[in-house]
């Protein structure tokens, strides 16, 4: 007897585990309610087996498609590059904790319980082909997917290793993101020498308009900057760097002064007031993974 009340709840729970390490892998928080949204999907999708009419949702295609819909739902869709690695790492995990359970399943049976299920298989309705077809798809698939997620991983790992916690003021605004340390970040004011921080725009949602307007067109050639009507709180902060990019021409980048700016590694919290924020309205990263690109020397104030 199959009871389909209990098969609905241990797929949700399955499902929401290799969500959970999915998100934990990938490095990617994304809200509880979202995991538990796709995972019941999840746990709906299996109950469709037992209705004849539903027999088209158990195609390899649809099996696919409905994967990358719950993965929709739960971590959102950014770029085709970012959304194939959660993919690839969300069958790796799949793979993974089936095979453990199935190895420690095998584990706890007896030899009676052992020569029952290769009697079982041996009287199953599989060809000779279908099994060589198996063994020559599956191990090369698995493999290509096991190199190419443990790659992606790799490279996920050594960003995440130089990402830390960014705390701030502006005008006593308050402010927070997460910061790339980027080694060749190099970008000083040529006046003070203090070194310069890039954030995004969207970071400091207190800024007045005239501000995000200038961000907005001070990549237009001929960029003049319009102060006029500018508070002088903010005017008094305000900052134009120039600088250029590999194939650009010279540029203006938009900098305010804080009042302090917080950075937290997994080692230490580094304070200091001798930094400009460079403001841009592009993602930096194109997964959301950091919204700001911080300064190495930044990382020498050490907070007393």
């Amino acid at each position: 007897m199959v009871y389909l009340d209990l098969l609905f709840v241990q797929n949700v729970l399955m499902d929401y585990l290799l969500l959970s390490l999915t998100s934990t892998w990938r490095h990617r928080p994304v809200r509880k309610w979202r995991l538990w949204l796709a995972a019941f999907l999840g746990g709906l999708y299996v109950l469709f087996f037992f209705f004849l009419a539903f027999g088209f949702l158990y195609t390899f295609i649809t099996k696919i498609l409905f994967s990358c819909i719950m993965l929709m739902i739960a971590f959102g869709f950014g770029d085709w590059r970012e959304f194939l690695r959660l993919v690839s790492t969300f069958y790796m995990t799949a793979f993974a904790v089936g095979g453990g359970v199935f190895a420690f399943y095998w584990l706890l049976q007896s030899q009676v319980d052992v020569l029952y299920h290769f009697h079982v298989l041996r009287t199953m309705d599989m060809t000779q082909l279908s099994v060589v077809f198996v063994l020559a798809a599956g191990y090369p698939l698995s493999w290509v997917f096991a190199k190419s997620a443990y790659r992606s991983l790799q490279n996920q790992k050594l960003k995440w290793d130089h990402l830390i916690r960014v705390e701030g003021a502006i005008s006593g605004q308050f402010f927070h993101c997460i910061g790339l340390v980027d080694t060749g970040n190099q970008l000083y004011d040529p006046l003070s020498r203090i070194p310069v921080m890039m954030a995004e725009i969207s970071v400091f949602p207190f800024l007045p308009q005239q501000i995000r307007r200038l961000v907005e067109e001070s990549n237009q050639p001929h960029f003049l900057p319009e102060l006029d009507g500018l508070d002088d709180l903010w005017a008094s902060r305000l900052r134009l760097i120039p600088y250029r990019t590999i194939g650009q021409q010279q540029s203006w980048l938009i900098a305010l002064r804080p009042d302090r700016l917080s950075l937290w590694t997994s080692e230490k919290v580094c304070e200091t007031k001798k930094v400009l924020i460079g403001l841009t309205s592009t993602p930096l990263s194109s997964d959301g993974a950091y919204q700001a690109i911080v300064h190495p020397s930044l990382l020498q104030y050490q907070a007393s």
